[in-house]
């Protein structure tokens, strides 16, 4: 089960999917390219401003736009749960 900490220590789980197993194992090859290929744009953007795609993402492909959108659910998901754990930390 992924399990994070709040700066205080306080675990929480930024998704109510519980596995019993190390959820790195559900990561395909090709699901690692595509994570590899993103992180490596936003680095990219981050130096540059300049997008893997092009600044129209009506011209990106589909795959790229689909891959997209569940990383930016996952990492919004991810700090709601944190904002909501640090909330629960304030006496």
């Amino acid at each position: 089960m992924a399990e994070f900490r709040t700066s205080r220590g306080t675990p929480y789980f930024p998704t109510e999917d519980r596995l019993a197993e190390c959820p790195v194992s559900l990561i395909t090859s090709e699901t690692e390219t595509i994570l590899n290929i993103f992180a490596r744009a936003q680095r990219a953007y981050d130096a540059t401003g300049i997008s893997l795609f092009g600044p129209v993402l009506a011209e990106w492909p589909i795959w790229a736009v689909d891959a997209l959108d569940q990383i930016r659910i996952c990492e919004i998901s991810e700090n709601n749960v944190r904002v909501e754990a640090e909330a629960m930390e304030r006496p």
